[in-house]
This record gives C-alpha cells, sequence and structure tokens, in this order.
C-alpha cells in the first residue's frame, strides 16, 4: 500500500499521462467513451445486486456500481468524485479508483486505455484484419501488428506485449503469426521472440538465452519436453549453456531424460537418465546418443529449433571427436548464435518500429531508457537520447 506522498505523487502522474494521451489522440479526431470502475461509496454500500445494476444501466454503464465497496476501504486517492442522482432526488457520493477509455476505432485500429489511482497503466491496440474479399490482392504480404503495454508512474518497470499477423499466399490463405515481447523488470530487460526468452541483466551486461518446448499430450508427432539455457558474457560470447530432452509416455510419464552440458571450464558432457534415476554416460554410449539426435531432428524448423539443434550438434560433435576422454573441451566458436542474435534483432526492430505511435510519454521514455543501458550511447537515436538524458 503506498503512503499518502506516494499516493499524491501517483495521482498526479496519472493525471499528467492521461492529459498528454488527450493531446495526441486529438490529432487522430478519434472519439471513444469513458468508463468509470472500483467504485468506492458509503451511500451504495449494501443496496442489492440488481439495484445496482438498474442504477448503472440509467448511466448507461458509465460508471460501473457492481462491487462497490465502503469509504474506508479505499487505497490511495479518487480519480474521479461524483454524485449520482436516484429516481426520486436521491443523492450517493461515489469516488472511482480506475478510468478506462475505450472504442477508440479507426479504419485500421481499435485502442484502449486504463488508468488506474495506484498508478497503473495499460494501452492496447488491436488491428483490425481484413477479410479476403476486402484485400487487395497487391503481390505483397499483409502485416498486421498489435500490441498491449502496461506500466506504473512510480516505476521503469513496463511490458510491451506484440503480436505480428503475417497474411500470405494464393488468395491470402495462410497466416502466420510471432509473439514478440520487451520488458523491464529492476535490473533485467527480458526480449521474447515466439518461445525464445533473453534475459539482459542490466548490471552486469550478461545473457541468459531459454528456450522451453513443453510436452502436449495432444500431439502424438512429439513425445518430448525440451529446455534450452545458455549464459553469454558482456561481449555475447558463449560461456556455458545446456539442453534437457524429457521422453513422455503415452500415459503422460517421463520415460527418460538426455541431457547435454557445455561450459568452457568443464567442457562437454553427455548424459541419460531413466526413469529410475540411473545414469548413462553418453560419451560411452553413442548408440543412445543417437536417439537424442532423432529426438531433435524430429523437431519443426521454427528459429528456436534451430538453436536448439545447433547446440546439440555442437555438443555432440565435440563427443564424436574425443569419445575415449572421460571430459570433452569444447570449442565455444562451435556453436553458432546467429539464430539467438536474430531473434533479438527482430525483437529491437519490432519495438523501435511501433515505438513512435505509442501515445503514452512515460511508456515510451521507459522504453528509452532501456535502450540506454543495453547498449552504448552512440546506439540511441539522438532525439530519443537527448529526451532520455534531459528526464534523468
Amino acid at each position: 500500500m503506498l503512503d499518502s506522498t506516494m499516493q499524491l505523487i501517483a495521482l498526479e502522474k496519472v493525471f499528467e499521462e492521461m492529459s498528454r494521451v488527450e493531446e495526441y489522440v486529438g490529432e487522430w479526431k478519434a472519439s471513444w467513451y469513458e468508463q468509470y470502475l472500483d467504485v468506492y461509496s458509503d451511500d451504495l454500500y449494501g443496496m442489492r445486486d440488481a439495484d445496482l445494476l438498474d442504477f448503472q444501466e440509467s448511466y448507461h454503464n458509465h460508471y460501473l456500481l457492481e462491487g462497490v465497496r465502503p469509504l474506508e476501504q479505499r487505497n490511495g486517492e479518487a480519480l474521479r468524485k461524483v454524485t449520482l442522482i436516484g429516481d426520486y432526488g436521491e443523492k450517493y457520493n461515489c469516488e472511482f479508483a480506475k478510468v478506462v477509455w475505450e472504442g477508440m476505432c479507426s479504419k485500421k485500429a481499435i485502442r484502449s486505455f486504463s488508468f488506474a489511482n495506484d498508478g497503473e497503466i495499460s494501452f492496447t491496440k488491436t488491428d483490425k484484419i481484413k477479410s479476403n474479399t476486402r484485400r487487395k490482392n497487391t503481390g505483397k504480404d499483409s502485416i498486421y501488428t498489435s500490441y498491449e503495454a502496461t506500466y506504473n508512474v512510480l516505476s521503469d518497470d513496463f511490458r510491451l506485449d506484440i503480436t505480428v499477423d503475417r497474411i500470405t499466399g494464393e488468395r491470402y490463405s495462410k497466416r502466420y503469426r510471432d509473439y514478440i515481447s520487451f520488458s523491464r523488470l529492476g535490473d533485467m530487460v527480458v526480449k521474447r521472440f515466439n518461445d525464445i526468452y533473453i534475459y539482459h541483466d542490466l548490471n552486469t551486461n550478461r545473457k541468459m538465452i531459454r528456450i522451453e518446448k513443453k510436452y502436449n499430450k495432444k500431439n502424438k508427432s512429439y513425445n518430448s519436453a525440451v529446455t534450452f539455457e545458455a549464459v553469454l558474457d558482456t561481449f555475447d560470447a558463449f560461456q556455458r549453456g545446456s539442453v534437457d530432452i524429457k521422453t513422455y509416455k503415452g500415459n503422460g510419464r517421463v520415460n527418460g531424460t538426455y541431457r547435454f552440458d557445455v561450459s568452457r571450464e568443464k567442457g562437454a558432457r553427455a548424459n541419460f537418465y531413466s526413469r529410475k534415476g540411473i545414469k548413462v554416460d553418453l560419451i560411452r554410449h553413442p548408440e543412445i546418443l543417437a536417439k537424442a539426435n532423432l529426438l531433435l531432428s524430429t523437431r519443426s524448423s521454427s528459429t528456436s529449433d534451430m538453436v536448439i539443434s545447433n547446440f546439440a550438434d555442437s555438443t555432440q560433435q565435440a563427443v564424436a571427436d574425443a569419445l575415449n576422454n572421460r571430459i570433452i573441451s569444447f570449442d565455444a566458436t562451435d556453436f553458432n548464435m546467429k539464430a539467438v542474435h536474430d531473434a533479438e534483432r527482430k525483437v529491437v526492430d519490432t519495438v523501435k518500429k511501433i515505438k513512435g505511435e505509442l501515445p503514452l510519454f512515460g511508456l515510451t521514455e521507459r522504453i528509452n531508457y532501456s535502450f540506454l543501458l543495453m547498449n552504448p550511447v552512440g546506439h540511441l537515436p539522438e532525439n530519443d537520447l537527448g529526451k532520455v538524458l534531459e528526464k534523468k
């Protein structure tokens, strides 16, 4: 719970953002409807739900009254205080902790905003996907980008989730979707491209790559779950990594686990763990190693599968080069990081592409500052850098 001083600061910053958004979207000449949520009222508290709904509808659902709580339970100052009038002139004093702007439509997209008295702000933009009959066949792919963003005015943290739909093929019959996100939590920036997650520690400038492919009972073409992790140093050079492959029986129980570990200090190791916990050194049993290779090769050709397969191939090549050694040397340069770097670049490029159209100053400020912390000063566009330094 925020103390009284922080509550007032949060409220001031939220009102400031709301004013800037109104000014920004005013240039679009867009209209929207406003709703008030999270109501506190001693006058309404205790009223029957049916009566609350009738009262709410009399105001065209402009004020949402369900779940009303007494004033003593409120947390923070109200974003809006109103006095509602009943059918016979009776007055109901109400305080609302959240404001939403809905139905902000244009020809290409639908947008909405949410502002809360604790400083939490969210924004969504959803592209309207045209039907095949309305889409002109220009020979080019149709790209639709939608996203949802959240942040708090009292923190540097934020989250931006993006969905990119690409429609192509004859009569635009094929649809591909990429999930991209860019977020900050404390001293960690997380970049996601589909199932590739890149964790960037702002204190050490090190990165951890994680890919997780869960077992799906309904998909009988794969009977395994794969988890890949890799740690990079401050120069993006490979330090250590592992891939864990769990195979499953038809009843969903784990049948066995293949694990590959690589590090600069210990070289490469490859082991199999049976369901009963028996450990088998794959260096001594290359025939079992071949089974793990088969599991990886049956996966798709997605970017994340290429990363996992490349890592496994590099590890297994080290095993094949020296089957008689207890610990196998591993040359980190054998592991190709191109797929990881490509995924990271797609995240950054997508965020930079949409950043200019975000109507929330506080959000773009946080994104710019994260870029500044992740990269040398010269890598940030001059106009973005100036805004960040001026604010800080």
